[in-house]
């Protein structure tokens, strides 16, 4: 029989859930999107700085003066990291209210709003108990400070103590949690929460605890508006002035949500993850249609990790990633992802083990995302408590300025001294001519002071990395480039399920790749005589980015399988690749069903 060329692509999409053998679409992919309607590669991500203090369960950003002002809350800490237009960061400033009590289960809630009584955008932060139990009770503080100051936060005066988070309905400030409960400042003025008529005061909307809001469209006389979700339900707060100055709708009272960082608006329609399906409002609640992955999502989500999963979007491709930890994992390991151009679902391993938050940063074209494992690195000590006199050992902690210089090890001690008492030291420079264990030593006579003198002895500390991501094509540390494997499965080829059905197996001489590409690709053929036999895979052939000679245009096979997949693999520093009509040369070959068993 002569061979035929047929064009290899499936639909776009990665199905997971049903056999492998009953769609159309492709089977198995990993840091691959579809866009019309043609597998590509994701793009890269690049370390912007790995000194943040602790992973990060609630991030905010603010564009200001060719600034991104990145803050990033975690169990212990509150941070604040600025990027510049070229993505360039700032180490890490402690912003973190004085007195705040370290707690694991931690959850962070940020907005910003213009304080008409202090003269300046302030950030507002909110953090609670909630990491692990959505229904926590607890209520805690609201904190406040100028968004592009450094100084720490501090608490909001006269505000409620909350469980659930804050919102900036401009000009108010929003706080919900227990019992329904939704309050409100007086407009302009975040600090005055004492009910008045046709000011500040507070509603009890629901019975169950409000978890989640997002500003959304009013029309006219109904702005600001906003959507609310408590444990069972979603609710509209519409503007109507007076003394109510809100009025609340409930939109369903038999809706669900997943988490509370699940929330994400993607052109004026809200999308969120429920307890076993995705929802959106566009004016009414409605489901997102997934028959490609919904059922491998919630089943392999680790549900007691629930508050973990959180939603980010990525415009430029159309797309809406939900992070979540996948069977027993504590941090976001993998994406599920919903292409609202292409309408269609696929997913993802996250890299590097994976992220614990992320924010799109608007004015700033790369979605910023932080890592969920530590990284040793040298890092600046920072300043002392004030004392007389210091022991030997490790310090470290917030740089500030200093008044004294003391040169060693290529690097520079600066101790600052008041009355003759060392009240700060802090090591500048990191890395520069010294390494982790040397031992400075200081001379408190040298500088005016009293005692014999201490040693610092310079130490790593563990830090959290804050990722750029759709950012170049590699992995990108430091001046590190490492690859990222990205590859797709195609869906079953098959003449038993063809049109015209045959009980024939193929075989597949020639490949014929249509990409645009960078770097060399392999593609590997794999499939069975049945859907019950065991997978038989071929040799991994390689095609380079241009061919140098006619061998090279084509990828030689000799393969039988009476069901057939092909997998194009990407994997090497500066790789891309955009699908375009790939074609196979092939044939019927023998009818043989029954194949090896697994």
């Amino acid at each position: 029989m002569t061979t035929r060329p047929v064009h290899i692509q499936s639909k776009p999409g990665i199905k997971r859930d049903g056999t492998v053998f009953e769609g159309d679409f492709y089977v198995d992919g990993q840091w691959v999107r579809f866009q019309r309607g043609l597998p590509r590669k994701m793009w890269g991500y690049r370390q912007i700085t790995n000194s943040l203090g602790g992973a990060s369960r609630g991030m905010y950003t603010y564009p200001f003066n060719g600034l991104i002002y990145t803050f990033s809350g975690s169990r212990s800490l509150f941070e604040m990291v600025t990027i510049d237009n070229q993505g360039i960061g700032s180490a890490p400033y402690d912003r973190t209210p004085s007195g705040f009590a370290d707690n694991a289960v931690n959850m962070w809630g940020m907005d910003a709003l213009y304080d008409t009584a202090s003269g300046y955008t302030a950030i507002f932060a909110h953090a609670a108990p909630n990491l692990l139990d959505i229904s926590a009770s607890a209520n805690t503080d609201i904190y406040v400070g100028d968004i592009t100051a450094s100084s720490a936060l501090a608490v909001l005066s006269g505000a409620p103590q909350v469980s659930g988070g804050i919102l900036a309905l401009h000009p108010y400030l929003i706080a919900y949690g227990n019992n329904g409960l939704v309050a409100w400042s007086a407009p302009g003025d975040p600090t005055d929460w004492t009910p008045v008529a046709a000011g500040p005061g507070e509603a009890s909307v629901t019975a169950q605890k409000i978890v989640a809001a997002i500003n959304t469209r009013g029309g006219a006389g109904n702005s600001p508006s906003a959507l609310l979700w408590s444990l069972d339900s979603v609710i509209r707060m519409s503007y109507i002035g007076g003394d109510p100055v809100f009025s609340f709708d409930t939109i369903s009272d038999e809706s669900s949500i997943l988490s509370s960082q699940s929330v994400i608006e993607y052109d004026g329609i809200y999308y969120w993850c429920g307890l076993d399906r995705f929802l959106l409002y566009n004016g009414v609640v409605r489901e997102v249609p997934n028959d490609l992955n919904l059922n491998w999502f919630f089943d392999n989500l680790n549900y007691d990790q629930r508050q973990k999963v959180f939603a980010i979007k990525v415009p430029r491709f159309g797309e809406i990633w939900w992070c979540f930890p996948f069977g027993d994992a504590t941090e976001c390991t993998h994406a599920v992802i919903y292409n609202v151009r292409e309408g269609t679902w696929y997913d993802t391993q996250l890299p590097n083990s994976g992220r614990t938050n992320g924010q799109y940063p608007r004015v700033f074209q790369y979605p910023l995302m932080v890592g969920s494992t530590s990284i040793n690195s040298i890092r600046t000590l920072g300043s002392l408590l004030a004392g007389t006199s210091y022991v030997d050992g490790t310090y470290y902690n917030v740089a500030t300025t200093n008044t004294t210089s003391i040169a060693g090890f290529g690097a520079t001690v600066n101790v600052t001294v008041a009355g003759n008492v060392v009240t700060a030291v802090t090591l500048v420079i990191p890395g520069s001519g010294y390494a982790v264990g040397d031992v400075l030593t200081v001379s408190n006579t040298l500088i005016g002071g009293t005692g014999s003198g201490f040693t610092i002895t310079v130490a790593t500390l563990a830090g959290y990395t804050l990722w750029q991501h759709e950012f170049g094509l590699d992995e990108l540390t430091g001046s590190t480039f490492n690859p990222i494997e990205s590859y797709f499965e195609t869906s079953d080829i098959s003449l038993v399920a063809a049109d015209q059905s045959q009980n024939k197996s193929l075989r597949v001489t020639i490949v014929e790749p249509d990409f645009v590409q960078s770097g060399p690709m392999t593609l590997s053929i794999t499939g069975r005589s049945n859907a019950r036999a065991k997978e038989v895979q071929s040799e991994v052939m390689e095609f380079p980015e241009t061919a140098t000679s006619p061998p090279e245009q084509v990828v030689f096979f000799k393969e039988i399988r009476r069901e057939m997949r092909f997998t194009f693999r990407s994997n090497t520093i500066g790789g891309d690749y955009q699908m375009g009509m790939c074609l196979a040369h092939i044939e019927a070959a023998d009818g043989t069903l029954l194949g090896a068993v697994p």
